[in-house]
This record gives structure tokens, C-alpha cells and sequence, in this order.
């Protein structure tokens, strides 16, 4: 809690994710991204279920703080609205909790994304409109779980203890489910946040961002005419999609993926993104 604590007081805000080894190119694909970024890096918390995937990532990317809980149970891919999912993200809540009530700035983020801009200045330019600055879902009424600025404020600490409370208490109702047994769509984190939203918990108050600026997967999915009409977004959150090969897929095709184990794609797909001179750091040819 020291580093964390240290990172807040010098740059206003932690960037905050959690990942687990299946999820590892994602996030290798969003640390090559925005390492040519200000002090992003640095800004960065990543909270990694077991400690290989911590290590692989501090050994290639030494600027960002790493945690881990080294717990196996969360190894694989874990597909939405399944239980090991689920008991994932019930973690990653119970996490944000102690943050928050450490009095740290969050910005929730998941690496399945592409940042084609730093969101942070702005986001902190925005920060005292509200308790939580977020996104919804398209066509939805449903506020996006994966994107949130998180205030330490009253409200803020109240609605997530609450929310947590109520993670926990699916978290005992799934305890003895395979990691694939399906969860219901009412059952996961978004929900359970947006019914505490809706009802303005605590006197919570959220000010949504701009959807151009700041798309879910919905993005990828406009015809290429419609997509060059609108603002040139923040960064696009890759979801509406199941599955990490397909969500790689997606991504390498409109030339927002940037991590390749071995050879050049990386480099090639950087260069393209952020300019020939681009050279990506972290990148160690050959090494898993």
C-alpha cells in the first residue's frame, strides 16, 4: 500500500486493472501501446492472479507496480457471466474497496482496450463534476463496469462497500461451481453497479463521458463511413465479443494490436499505429 500510496500523492490517480495468465497478451498488447506515453507506466497498478504472470510482466515493463494474489483457481480464460469470471471480478471489487478506503483515486481499467490517446489529464480536468466518471453501454441503460474514475468520496466508499457486500454474498452462492458453469446475466458486476447507480446509493453522483470519445466494442462494428465521421476517439474498449482469439482478432485488424511473442508483427502494427520511428519497449524477442 506504500507504492500505491506513492503513486497517488505524485500523479493524483492509479491506474488500476487485474489480469490473470490467459490474459496475458492483452496486456503485453496495452503496456507496447502506451509505452511511449507520459508517465503512464508509472501510473499503473496491476493486480495479476498468480506470480508468473507478474513476473513476466515487471521483467519486460519494470515501470508498472505489480500484485499478486497467486492463487491458481483463477488461471485460464474466463468467459463472461461464467463463475470463474465472476469470482474474479468479486476480487477485483474487494480490491478497489481497500483502495478507495485507503483514500486513493482509481481509474478501473482492462487491458482488452486500445488507448490511442492518454484519458488521464483530461479525465482529472473532470474530476470534481462527481463522485465516478464513467461510460455506459451501448444502446443500454447500463453503466460499463470496466471504465470508471473513482473518487474517494463518502458516496463512492459507501456504494462500493455495498457493492462488495454484495459480491461476496454471490461469491458463497457460487463457491462450489466449475470456473465454466454459467452465471446468470443479472449476476455480475455490472448490474449489481448500475441497480446502486439508479438508485443514487449513498447520494452517489455520476457524470458519464462522452461515447465518441470514449466507445465499447459497438465501435468496431460501424461501417467504415460512419466511423471516419466521428470524433477520433479516446480509446475503444474491446468487448461486445467472446472470446480471447476473437478479441485479438478484431483488435490486429484495425491495427490496435501491438504484442507478439516472437517476431515482427508487433514492431510492424506499432510502427503503423504510432509512426515508423516507433520503437516498442518491452519487447524481448523470442522470450515467454
Amino acid at each position: 500500500m506504500k507504492v500505491v500510496r506513492a503513486i497517488y500523492r505524485r500523479y493524483g490517480v492509479v491506474l488500476f486493472t487485474m489480469v490473470n495468465d490467459a490474459y496475458f497478451p492483452f496486456t503485453a498488447s496495452w503496456c507496447c501501446n502506451t509505452a511511449p506515453m507520459t508517465n503512464v507506466h508509472h501510473r499503473a497498478l496491476f493486480l495479476t492472479t498468480d506470480r508468473t504472470t507478474g513476473q513476466r510482466l515487471t521483467k519486460r515493463w519494470p515501470d508498472v507496480t505489480v500484485v499478486t494474489l497467486n492463487s491458481s483457481r483463477f488461471s485460464g480464460s474466463q468467459e463472461y457471466s461464467k463463475a470463474g469470471y465472476v469470482r474474479m471480478m468479486v476480487e477485483r471489487t474487494r480490491y478497489i474497496l481497500h483502495l478507495l478506503e485507503a483514500g486513493v483515486r482509481l481509474l478501473l481499467f482492462e487491458v482488452d482496450c486500445v488507448w490511442l490517446s492518454d484519458p488521464v489529464p483530461a479525465l482529472l480536468a473532470r474530476h470534481a463534476e462527481g463522485d465516478i466518471l464513467a461510460t455506459k453501454v451501448t444502446g443500454r441503460e447500463v453503466t460499463a463496469g470496466g471504465f470508471l474514475l473513482l473518487n474517494p468520496t463518502t458516496a463512492t466508499v459507501k456504494l462500493w462497500r455495498r457493492l462488495t457486500d454484495k459480491r461476496d454474498s454471490l461469491y458463497r452462492r457460487l463457491e462450489k461451481r466449475k470456473n465454466f458453469a454459467a452465471v446468470s446475466e443479472g449476476d455480475n458486476d455490472q448490474q449489481y453497479f448500475t441497480s446502486l447507480v439508479r438508485g443514487k446509493f449513498a447520494g452517489i453522483k455520476v457524470v458519464y463521458l462522452p461515447s465518441d470519445l470514449f466507445p465499447d466494442g459497438k465501435w468496431y462494428q460501424l461501417p467504415a463511413g460512419e466511423r471516419s465521421l466521428k470524433p477520433r476517439p479516446v480509446l475503444i474498449n474491446n468487448n461486445w465479443m467472446v472470446g480471447n482469439a476473437a478479441k485479438i482478432k478484431r483488435a490486429q485488424a484495425f491495427g490496435h494490436w501491438f504484442w507478439n511473442e516472437r517476431v515482427s508483427l508487433m514492431t510492424l502494427v506499432s510502427r503503423r499505429f504510432h509512426g515508423e520511428d516507433y520503437v516498442p519497449l518491452g519487447f524481448i524477442p523470442g522470450d515467454s
